[in-house]
């Protein structure tokens, strides 16, 4: 994080990030990015194309990535995107008023970031503490923010692009923008209640004609699933492990379902050398790890994951979530939650891959009755806007 190079870098990119300040900014000028700039993916992307398509004569929408295969395809489909370090990723860098981020001004370019108006779109609703909120000591980002003064002042030389605070962020409800304030330390009057962009795109996937190569495959793999597709999204654990794809292999032909696996970008190949590791699973498909789960979760038939994001996209749609929780403790070891698990999980609870072998059958298919009171009480905390 901190190796002889970045430690030389240092000062000459704290000194640019407090130079580029004092420089004129075009408010009409929005720069999106996401996932640290390796990705189009999340709130930014679905703001990025509305706002192409409705508001580009008022605004002049630019992505800035840090992938020269996501800048030549979406130039190729007539979107004004731009590499990072290049001379025009910089100069928009350092130009743009409004930088609109889905995590980090990292998502963009933090050293030039100095100086525009920052709205954090956010991953998504969840219940995992992020960011200040962080109260696990072992956890760097607390030892950033509430270690001893040296722990603060390495993080931050190692970290920084996590010390800004955003100017403006946004939530799904009055809970979720608590858990804004909690987590980036805003006002409350910074945070708007105004849904999800990202949950938008989820309603009207036939209107989608920005998918990449591999969400578009993906798509069609489950479309013409010949049975129930389930997609297991696992969320990232700060503390690694890997997966038994043997027995959730086992469950899923014990249910006679398939599961479309897509893990977390960070840990993309948790305990595999590579996709390839799913061939002898019959049962099992590999989604590419890139891939907006977004765009997929219309055509599944529902969802396994655990403490993800993607949980609570998938009530949207009023489809089953299976919750398969087989490291809980170990996974709270290393990050707290919000609320408790069980108060936001009104799907089965499994903790072994026999119970998820049975939740997955087909009498357990659907918003069942024993879970209906269960969806209604998270829709109140979570989902101002349906």
């Amino acid at each position: 994080l901190l190796g002889p190079a970045a430690l030389l870098l240092r000062p000459v990119q704290f000194l640019v990030y407090l130079l580029v300040g004092l420089l004129p900014r075009d408010p009409e000028w929005w720069l999106f990015g996401s996932w640290s700039g390796h990705r189009e993916a999340d709130s930014p992307r679905a703001m990025f194309h509305y706002v192409n398509e409705h508001h580009s004569r008022e605004v002049r929408p630019t992505w800035i990535t840090a992938d020269r295969s996501i800048e030549s395809r979406m130039r190729a489909e007539g979107f004004d995107c731009r590499y990072r370090w290049s001379p025009s990723g910089i100069w928009a860098a350092v130009r743009a008023g409004v930088y609109v981020f889905d995590g980090l001004t990292r998502d963009i370019n933090h050293w030039l970031s100095n100086g525009a108006m920052l709205v954090n779109l956010r991953h998504g609703t969840g219940v995992k503490k992020v960011e200040r909120a962080i109260d696990t000591p072992s956890h760097r980002l607390y030892r950033l923010f509430h270690g001893h003064w040296w722990e603060r002042l390495f993080w931050g030389l190692a970290i920084p692009w996590h010390l800004p605070k955003p100017d403006m962020s946004i939530a799904s409800s009055r809970l979720h923008a608590k858990f804004a304030r909690e987590s980036m330390q805003i006002p409350i009057s910074d945070v708007h209640v105004t849904g999800l962009p990202r949950h938008d795109i989820m309603f009207e996937p036939d209107r989608l004609s920005y998918l990449t190569a591999s969400e578009r495959a993906a798509r069609n793999a489950l479309v013409e699933d010949p049975k129930p597709a389930f997609l297991f999204l696992p969320t990232f654990r700060d503390l690694g492990g890997s997966l038994d794809w043997a027995a959730l292999n086992e469950a899923a032909l014990g249910a006679d379902v398939s599961i479309h696996v897509k893990l977390h970008i960070v840990d993309e190949n948790r305990g595999m050398a590579g996709p390839e590791d799913l061939d002898p699973y019959p049962a099992l498909h590999w989604v590419p790890p890139d891939a907006d789960p977004v765009t997929l979760s219309p055509h599944a038939t529902g969802l396994i994951s655990d403490y993800s994001r993607a949980s609570f996209d998938m009530m949207l749609l009023g489809k089953p979530v299976i919750y398969f929780l087989p490291d809980h403790d170990d996974f709270l070891a290393g990050r707290s939650l919000h609320l408790p698990l069980e108060e936001v999980s009104p799907g089965p609870d499994c903790r072994d891959h026999s119970e998820l072998s049975t939740a997955l059958r087909p009498h357990r298919l659907g918003r069942h009755d024993a879970f209906a009171e269960g969806y209604d009480r998270v829709f109140d905390l979570f989902f101002d806007h349906r």
